[in-house]
């Protein structure tokens, strides 16, 4: 487990003349080398905002809407990722699947396994009510 200190206030860091939040600047070399490329795609969201879950969905869209392929590996394989690290948002402890199996990492389409059978109706009420009125479909 971590100390306190380490999730405590730290000073800011010049990059550049300007000040930056420490955390953000703990990645700096992997963020300030990035080089996007033409077919690149950016997502771009505030932490625990669904950026996975977007992640998930545009593989899909690129893979032909072939689910079997999206389930190829799990996501933070398939997508790099630039994280900064900021403290307190979430501690090292909350990602221990052994402390909070909750947070784990899973494959596309893998949550169905997980449900039981009362948490799965109860979904498909939810969804089927959620999305009467539009014209959107989804496979699951």
């Amino acid at each position: 487990m971590s100390g306190a200190h380490e999730w405590s206030r730290k000073d800011w860091v010049e990059i550049r003349g300007i000040p930056l939040v420490c955390s953000f600047t703990s990645n700096w070399e992997r963020i300030d080398g990035f080089e996007a490329r033409e077919d690149d795609i950016v997502v771009a969201t505030y932490p625990k905002s669904g950026t996975t879950w977007i992640s998930e969905i545009i593989d899909v869209v690129l893979s032909d809407g072939d689910i079997e392929r999206s389930k190829r590996d799990s996501i933070y394989n398939k997508v790099p990722m630039l994280e900064f690290d900021v403290p307190g948002l979430i501690p090292p402890v909350m990602m221990d699947q052994s402390i909070v199996p909750l947070m784990r990492k899973g494959i596309c389409g893998d949550w169905k396994n997980h449900f039981t059978v009362s948490q799965s109706e109860r979904f498909d009420e939810y969804y089927q009510r959620e999305m009467s009125g539009t014209n959107l479909s989804f496979r699951f």
